[in-house]
């Protein structure tokens, strides 16, 4: 939208000087915000998204919030499903990572969504901040897979908080966390 705006003014002979628009959605228990940088041209130079979400229930709107803008995400704080983290990785595969912040307030993930979230932290050269809260309910089949990513990425990792009812994942986390 702002491009084309300014393409247009452009076009009649304006020069347009705004070079930065800022769009923000806050609704309660999410908060979506989004920068974007404008060059001297039409172009978009840059772009930052962030995603606060607190509400447990599912969006319509966020897959295809991933899959077109998911490059863009500076800062995920909210639960991952398989659906948002396939067009994360997606969106990440083919532009590249700007995941600073990515904090799994609950996930909730098959072996497919665990090998995508893998993905994309390997990819996340930025990230800083990695904070994971694992349900053992919601890793029932893939403790294996769910074991592997703590492993390969727990220098990344920034917190983890583990709210287990059975033994099993205690002693391989003693074996992944000395």
């Amino acid at each position: 939208m702002a491009v084309s705006m300014r393409e247009k003014w452009k076009v009649e002979g304006h020069v347009p000087a705004f070079r930065r628009l800022d769009l923000s959605a806050v609704d309660g228990t999410e908060r979506i915000a989004s920068s974007v940088q404008l060059s001297d041209g039409s172009d978009i130079s840059d772009m930052v998204t962030t995603l606060n979400i607190i509400s447990m229930s599912d969006r319509d709107y966020l897959p295809s919030l991933f899959r077109q803008y998911g490059w863009s995400i500076t800062t995920i704080d909210m639960t991952l499903k398989d659906n948002l983290v396939l067009a994360l990785d997606r969106a990440t595969e083919d532009r590249g990572s700007k995941l600073t912040v990515l904090t799994a307030t609950r996930v909730h993930l098959s072996s497919e969504g665990l090998n995508r979230m893998d993905q994309i932290v390997t990819r996340s050269h930025h990230l800083q901040h990695f904070e994971l809260l694992l349900h053992d309910d919601a890793l029932v089949d893939t403790q294996p897979k769910s074991t592997r990513l703590l492993h390969r990425h727990k220098e990344r990792l920034t917190r983890l908080k583990v709210q287990a009812t059975s033994d099993p994942w205690l002693p391989q986390l003693g074996k992944t966390f000395p």
